[in-house]
């Protein structure tokens, strides 16, 4: 009995032995292909990390997108500021230039007016002188009797005070005397056609 016992022992021994070979072959085989197919498929841990990755890339995405399209809405309000800008100075600066036309429109009808108000008072004069003349070729003709050297006496205070022009067809003492001439054969005129 005790040969059967150990050779129980023994039988068992080897079993044990042989179990523990073929769980270690088992085992080997299986972390020879755990080891293949790590590559193949991500632990869960690394794929949440990356699907968490992937939502924060897609956030940054819709960001930037709006991002651009609010630059490209202020560049076109821009652009059309500008354009808004470049009519209104456009506006302004034909404003100016019409406004600079009608000043110097102003200013030729201003020097226009002070020279006509200058030949206003200067024509004004020379009426008074002539009526101041008119009245002592009256003076001197009244009361006598009007021969040649008598008219010629009065027309030669005709042209007393007064301004004559002188130009390309006359000078301004032919025009005097022509005016002196003229009243003298005025003056006989009248006397002949009175009587």
């Amino acid at each position: 009995m005790s040969e059967a016992i150990v050779d129980l022992g023994i039988g068992f021994l080897f079993a044990v032995l042989i179990a523990v070979g073929i769980i270690a072959a088992i085992r080997a085989r299986a972390g020879r292909a755990a080891v293949l197919h790590l590559p193949a498929k991500p632990p869960p841990v690394m794929s949440a990390i990356e699907a968490d990755m992937d939502q924060v890339h897609s956030q940054i995405a819709v960001a930037t997108r709006r991002l651009e399209i609010c630059v490209e809405q202020m560049k076109a309000r821009t652009t059309s500021q500008l354009a808004e800008i470049g009519k209104t100075s456009e506006t302004v600066g034909r404003l100016k230039a019409e406004l600079a036309e009608k000043n110097a429109t102003l200013a030729a009808l201003l020097d226009k007016e002070r020279a006509t108000g200058i030949r206003l008072r200067a024509t004004e004069a020379e009426l008074e002188a002539k009526s101041k003349n008119l009245q002592q070729v009256e003076q001197a003709l009244a009361g006598k009797a009007i021969d040649q050297q008598l008219a010629a006496a009065a027309a030669a205070h005709a042209t007393d005070g007064v301004s004559a022009n002188g130009d390309l067809y006359a000078s301004a003492d032919y025009r005097r005397h022509l005016a002196q001439v003229y009243t003298a054969r005025a003056i006989q005129g009248a006397v002949s056609s009175a009587k």
